[in-house]
C-alpha cells in the first residue's frame, strides 16, 4: 500500500472524530490506539487527518456552527509554505464534511489534536542516515547534509492557505458535495462532486478529474485551469470546466468570455550548442527563451552529435554550463519551475568511470531538497524509489508533493531491457529522456527512444521545483563534473509521450533536430488559442488532440 494513498475507514473516522470533539470514552480511545497500531500507513493517514482537523478548527467558520456539504479531507495531501516572500495566496474556506460543535468544545479538542499530532510525528519520524559536512561551494552556504546532496529546505512559494495553514503546490481531492476556496485577488474556485484538482500556482490550477468552476469578482484578476493538453484562460467573470467520457472535456461559460488554448509541445528551454558563441569562458543563449548561459573555461566546443556543435566536458571543476536565468527567490516559482509535468532530454557520449562515489551530472538544478537531477551515479541509493541494489545507475530525481525527494535509479546492469554501463559508455552517442507526468503518475527513463525503467505515483501528484539556484549542465556547482560530450539539451514543463520520444530519437539518429524543424525556427510561445467561448456557450474538446469536437 502506498502510504500517501492510505485511507481511514468509517469506523476509524468516527473514533477519530470523537477524540477530536473531546467525547471519546476510555474504551474508544483504546479502540483507536489498537487500529493505529495495526499499520504505519493507517497511522500516517490519521496524522494527516489530525493536522487537517486542527487547521480547520482554528478558522472562524469552524468555530461557529455551520452545516456544509460533505467533503472527504483525510486523503488530501498538503504541503506547507515557509516563505516570508510569498505572493498572492488563496484563503482557506474549504467547507468541512460535518457540523462543527460549539466554540469552547472545539478549542479544547484542538489541544488534543495538536498533542496527537506531536506524538504521531515523533512516532512516525523516519530514520535519518548519518550526515557529513560537505566542503564549502562557491555561492552555496556551508551546510550539513548527505554527501553530494544539499538538503536545505528552501522557502516555498505560497499557492494557497487552506484553513489556517499555508500551502505550496498541492492536490485537493473532493469525493462528494462541493468544496470552495477564494483567492485574495478575487477568484472564487469551487470543486463540484468527485473532483481532483491541483493548486499549481496562485493564478492557476490543474484539473485531473471531475468539475471545477471559477468566478472572478475582481475584473483585474485572472485564473486558468490546465488539463493534459488544454488550458482555459478566463477573460470574463465565470466559467466551468468538467471531464466527460472518452477523454473529453467540457468548457461552459456562465458569464463573460474564456480563451481555450492548446499546448505547443516544444521545449521551455533548448540548448543546442550549435552557435559559434559556445566557446570556453563565453556566454551564449538558449534558442527558446533567449536565456543566457556561461560556459566553463575547461569546456570545449566540438563537432555536434546533432547539428553544428556540442560541448565536451573534461571531468574537472572548470568544465560546466551554468544557466543565468529561470530562477526565483522561492521554490515553486521561476522560469524553470514545473508542476504538472517535466521532461529533460539530451544527447551524450560518456566516458564515465562508474567507480563508487563517482557522479557525472547531465542536468541539475539544486534548490535544496526540491532539486531536479539527471545523473550517472554510483552510490548507496539512499533516495532510490523503488529501492534498488547499490551500483552504477542512471538517476532521475524530483521532489513530489506528499512524497518528498525521490530518485528513480535505473540499475545499469543489462537486465530486463535495461542498458549496462558498458552499453552507455561505448563511445557512441546515446539519447536520454527523463519524464514525469502527474496525469498518469508515471516517472520514467528512456534510452535511445525506448522505455527502460519506470515507477508509478498516485495520479495528481505535483512536482515542487524551481527556486533561487542556477540550473547547470555537466556539473553541480563545479563538483561532480561530466566526462564526455553533451548536446541538444531540451527542458520541458510537460511530459513527452512515448511517440514523441521515439520520433525525437529517430530524428536525432539521422542528424536532424528533435522536432523536425531547424532549431532556430522554434517559437517561444507556450500555448496557441483554439477558440474564444462567449457567455452562454459550451464547447467540448478532445484532451489528447486539443481539438474541439462539438459546439453548443
Amino acid at each position: 500500500m502506498n502510504p500517501e494513498s492510505a485511507r481511514l475507514d468509517d469506523a476509524t473516522l468516527k473514533l477519530a472524530d470523537r477524540v477530536f470533539d473531546g467525547t471519546a470514552s476510555a474504551d474508544e480511545m483504546q479502540q483507536l490506539e489498537t487500529r493505529l497500531g495495526s499499520s504505519p500507513e493507517i497511522r500516517k493517514a490519521y496524522l494527516r487527518y489530525a493536522i487537517l482537523n486542527g487547521q480547520l478548527a482554528l478558522t472562524d467558520s469552524a468555530l461557529s456552527t455551520v452545516a456544509a456539504a460533505p467533503l472527504e479531507l483525510d486523503s488530501t495531501t498538503f504541503s506547507a509554505s515557509r516563505s516570508p516572500l510569498a505572493g498572492p495566496q488563496l484563503t482557506g474556506s474549504l467547507q468541512p464534511a460535518r457540523r462543527w460543535r460549539a466554540r469552547m468544545k472545539r478549542l479544547i479538542a484542538v489541544a488534543g489534536v495538536i498533542a496527537a499530532t506531536v506524538l504521531l510525528a515523533i512516532w512516525l519520524r523516519p530514520w535519518q542516515p548519518s550526515r557529513t559536512e560537505h566542503a564549502e561551494q562557491p555561492g552555496i552556504p556551508r551546510t550539513t547534509h548527505l554527501v553530494h546532496y544539499d538538503d536545505r529546505s528552501l522557502p516555498v512559494d505560497t499557492v494557497a492557505t487552506i484553513a489556517s495553514g499555508p500551502s505550496g503546490p498541492t492536490t485537493l481531492e473532493n469525493e462528494r458535495g462541493e468544496a470552495q476556496f477564494d483567492s485574495i485577488n478575487g477568484v472564487d474556485v469551487r470543486l463540484v462532486g468527485a473532483t481532483m484538482f491541483g493548486l499549481s500556482s496562485p493564478a492557476s490550477g490543474v484539473l485531473f478529474d471531475g468539475m471545477v468552476s471559477a468566478r472572478l469578482s475582481d475584473p483585474n484578476s485572472s485564473y486558468s485551469v490546465e488539463m493534459a493538453n488544454l488550458r482555459v484562460v478566463d477573460l470574463g467573470t465565470e466559467f466551468r470546466v468538467s471531464h466527460a467520457a472518452d477523454e473529453l472535456v467540457r468548457v461552459e461559460v456562465l458569464d463573460g468570455e474564456v480563451d481555450v488554448q492548446s499546448r505547443i509541445r516544444l521545449p521551455l528551454y533548448f540548448f543546442s550548442f550549435d552557435s559559434s558563441d559556445n566557446e570556453p569562458g563565453s556566454e551564449a543563449t538558449d534558442l527558446i527563451q533567449g536565456t543566457r548561459y556561461v560556459i566553463g573555461p575547461a569546456t570545449s566546443r566540438v563537432p555536434g552529435l546533432v547539428g553544428d556543435g556540442a560541448l565536451a566536458f573534461d571531468n574537472t571543476a572548470d568544465s560546466f554550463v551554468r544557466v543565468l536565468g529561470g530562477t526565483s527567490n522561492v521554490v515553486g516559482s521561476g522560469g524553470m519551475a514545473c508542476s504538472s509535468g517535466i521532461s529533460i532530454e539530451a544527447m551524450f557520449v560518456s566516458d564515465w568511470t562508474a567507480e563508487m562515489g563517482d557522479y557525472d551530472e547531465i542536468f541539475r538544478k539544486d534548490d535544496g531538497v526540491n532539486r531536479i537531477l539527471l545523473c550517472l551515479q554510483n552510490d548507496e541509493t539512499e533516495y532510490a524509489f523503488p529501492k534498488v541494489e547499490p551500483g552504477p545507475c542512471l538517476s532521475f530525481g524530483l521532489y513530489l508533493s506528499g512524497h518528498g525527494y525521490h530518485e528513480l535509479d535505473m540499475p545499469l546492469d543489462g537486465r530486463e531491457g535495461r542498458p549496462s554501463r558498458e552499453d552507455l559508455c561505448d563511445g557512441t552517442p546515446h539519447h536520454v529522456v527523463a519524464v514525469y507526468n502527474s496525469f498518469t503518475g508515471q516517472k520514467a527513463l528512456y534510452i535511445d527512444g525506448r522505455l527502460c525503467f519506470a515507477q508509478r505515483y498516485p495520479v495528481g501528484t505535483l512536482i515542487i521545483s524551481g527556486g533561487p539556484v542556477a540550473a547547470e549542465i555537466g556539473c553541480r556547482h563545479e563538483y561532480e563534473p561530466f566526462n564526455g560530450v553533451i548536446d541538444e539539451v531540451a527542458y520541458y514543463d510537460f511530459a513527452l509521450t512515448q511517440g514523441e520520444i521515439s520520433a525525437h530519437y529517430r530524428n536525432a539518429s539521422s542528424g536532424q533536430s528533435y522536432f523536425g524543424i531547424e532549431a532556430d525556427q522554434l517559437p517561444s510561445t507556450r500555448w496557441k488559442s483554439l477558440v474564444r467561448i462567449q457567455e452562454g456557450r459550451t464547447h467540448t474538446f478532445d484532451m489528447r488532440t486539443g481539438l474541439p469536437v462539438d459546439r453548443n
